[in-house]
């Protein structure tokens, strides 16, 4: 395994409260070409939250993936019913126990996007979703 040193994407988040657009912009790609390379193997991540995203470093920060335990091998014709991941970052489908497919890591991202961006935090977030 490889050390990341950078600790994970929710505590670099918590520790700045807001990342600048352009970090933003430079994580969202890194983290989509992350998902490219899984679509183009049929993998579905399906637990995708800062908590699962870690940085090589703090100075010159790469993400990596983390925590596949969830993941599945998904055809883009499959469709699941199964409730898999963190309920703070799923997408409704899969909330609602509805039929799901790749898509659905897509929805994770949107979230994860709007946690760097906005000053809501994910224990914030949290408390709203538990009340």
């Amino acid at each position: 395994m490889e050390f990341c040193a950078g600790g994970d994407l929710s505590r670099f988040i918590r520790t700045r409260r807001i990342l600048p657009e352009k970090v933003a912009r430079i994580f969202l790609q890194q983290l989509a070409s992350a998902l490219q390379f899984l679509n183009g193997r049929n993998i579905s991540h399906l637990d995708l939250k800062p908590q699962n995203i870690l940085l090589s470093s703090l100075e010159k920060p790469h993400l990596k993936l983390a925590d596949f335990g969830f993941a599945q091998h998904m055809s883009p014709w499959d469709e699941k019913h199964v409730l898999r991941g963190s309920p703070l970052y799923m997408a409704p489908e899969m909330v609602c126990r509805r039929q799901y497919d790749a898509r659905v890591d897509l929805w994770s991202v949107g979230v994860i996007l709007y946690e760097m961006t906005s000053r809501m935090n994910t224990e914030r977030l949290g408390e709203n979703y538990m009340n």
